[in-house]
C-alpha cells in the first residue's frame, strides 16, 4: 500500500510512494506512476530507491525527493514532464522533513542527529527552488522530525521527537 500520494497538477497525473516489493538488501521505497488502472513502476517516475519523503511543485513544475541509501542520504529534483533528474544534493543526515513554500521559493529539510542515544541537534534547511542553491540553516538544540508550514503566516512549524511539542 501507498505510504504518500503526490499529483502532477499540470498534467493531473498520481503518483505513489510505495514499497518496491522486493525483501531484503534491495527493498526501499519508490515512486510509481498511474496509468490509468494501477500505479506501475515499469512508467518513468521521479525518485531514486529508498525514497523517504516527495513533494511536487506545480510552480517549478518539479519533483523533489528525499531518500535514504545504504549509509547514504540525498534530496533529488527531478523535472516533471518527464522525470528526468535536474539534481542530485548530497546530505549527510537522514531527511525526516520535506516542506515546500513555494510562495518564497523555499524547500525546507529536517536533518536530525544521527542515532538514538544523545539528544542531539537538528539541521533544518532551506534550499532555493529556483536555483537550489541552500538558503538558510538553521541548527536547533533538538531532535525534530516532522514539519509543516503555515505559508499564509510564513511560519515553519517543527515538532520535537523526544518531547512532543512543535
Amino acid at each position: 500500500p501507498p505510504i504518500q500520494i503526490l499529483l502532477d497538477t499540470r498534467r493531473d497525473v498520481p503518483y505513489a510512494v510505495a514499497f518496491n516489493g522486493i525483501p531484503g538488501s534491495n527493498g526501499g521505497y519508490i515512486i510509481a506512476r498511474w496509468n490509468g488502472e494501477r500505479f506501475d513502476p515499469s512508467l518513468p517516475a521521479p525518485g531514486k530507491l529508498s525514497v523517504a519523503q516527495a513533494l511536487y511543485d506545480e510552480k517549478m513544475d518539479r519533483f523533489y525527493a528525499t531518500y535514504a541509501r545504504m549509509g547514504t542520504f540525498g534530496l533529488q529534483v527531478s523535472n516533471a514532464e518527464d522525470c528526468a533528474e535536474i539534481a542530485d544534493i548530497p546530505l549527510e543526515r537522514y531527511p525526516t522533513a520535506l516542506v515546500l513554500n513555494p510562495s518564497t521559493w523555499h524547500m525546507w529539510v529536517v536533518l536530525p542527529a544521527l542515532g538514538q542515544a544523545e539528544p542531539g541537534d537538528t539541521l533544518v534547511r532551506a534550499y532555493d527552488t529556483r536555483t537550489l542553491g541552500l538558503a538558510a540553516e538553521i541548527i536547533l538544540p533538538e531532535r525534530l522530525g516532522a514539519a509543516t508550514l503555515d505559508a499564509a503566516n510564513g511560519l515553519l512549524y517543527l515538532a520535537s521527537q523526544r518531547h512532543g511539542r512543535v
